[in-house]
């Protein structure tokens, strides 16, 4: 069981992993989760917490070992699990940004830097991977001042380095957006300017698609959503995937969803979206369209 994300992602992914793991070994025994509990000597809560991946529990090894025991799995399987405990100590580099990032955009951020994959759409405002550094002091300054701005801007700068990574690691993005995004001015005609040609470069990059939804083609499925993003993750050993996650953006907070079913209806509705939006050479020359407007 090796671990499959890129090198600096983070615990949250084997956190998820092993949880599940977990789970699936416990039902496939027909144990109760309070004889598990009692047998390695913790309390519900706290094997709850280990079975879901929970950022506040630490996997300790001799509790690891003490369920594979348990649960009577091979030593292949206990030295996977092992390791994965060990992976679940790992510390990406926003954890030198916890004093000002909350828990949920922390487990964002880590998902993001494991994943292969980001299929995103939004109809008020510009992908914070594919923002400029004005662009996003403008919108994360509407919420925080002083120091916790300065940083949280880092934050989203540092973020945009996982579209540069490695060929093989590289995030593919694909990306939509409403034409309101490119009118709506955030800061100045100049601070615009830039963030539209900005993303005219980021169009290039091969891992990069950005398409535009014209106001001229009506209803899309996009209107109904609100804000999402679709992470998918890399294959692993004997085809072992990182179960695909949304995230929609909500205005009490992000909501994260991960049912096969839930994750299919986004699926379907960012294809739609898609298939009302103008192809990527198309959305390139709206882009540097709009961005003389503001000049």
């Amino acid at each position: 069981m090796m671990s499959t994300t890129p090198e600096g992602s983070g615990s949250t992914v084997p956190r998820r992993q092993l949880g599940r793991r977990l789970r699936a070994l416990r039902a496939e025994r027909g144990l109760r989760a309070d004889e598990v509990s009692a047998a390695i000597d913790v309390s519900r809560q706290s094997l709850w917490r280990m079975e879901n991946g929970d950022s506040s529990v630490k996997y300790g090894r001799s509790h690891i070992e003490a369920l594979c025991r348990l649960y009577k799995v091979d030593e292949a399987t206990r030295d996977g699990m092992v390791s994965l405990a060990a992976e679940t100590k790992n510390k990406g580099w926003w954890h030198a940004f916890s004093d000002v990032l909350m828990e949920k955009y922390e487990i964002y951020v880590s998902l993001e830097a494991a994943a292969s994959r980001m299929r995103w759409f939004n109809a008020q405002l510009v992908l914070g991977l594919f923002q400029t550094p004005d662009y996003a002091r403008q919108i994360i300054g509407a919420k925080y001042s002083g120091e916790e701005l300065k940083r949280l801007v880092e934050v989203r700068m540092a973020r945009q380095a996982i579209l540069t990574r490695t060929s093989s690691t590289a995030l593919q993005v694909d990306a939509v957006l409403d034409e309101a995004v490119l009118h709506r001015p955030i800061g100045s005609p100049t601070l615009m300017a830039a963030q539209l040609r900005h993303l005219v470069r980021m169009s290039h990059l091969p891992n990069v698609s950005i398409r535009i939804v014209p106001f001229a083609f009506g209803l899309h499925a996009g209107l109904n959503t609100a804000a999402f993003s679709i992470l998918d993750f890399p294959e692993g050993p004997q085809g072992a995937r990182e179960p695909s996650v949304v995230m929609r953006d909500g205005f009490t907070g992000d909501l994260y969803l991960d049912r096969p079913a839930e994750v299919g209806e986004f699926s379907e509705a960012f294809d739609d979206i898609v298939g009302r939006s103008l192809n990527v050479a198309d959305s390139r020359m709206l882009l540097e369209r709009m961005a003389k407007e503001f000049d």
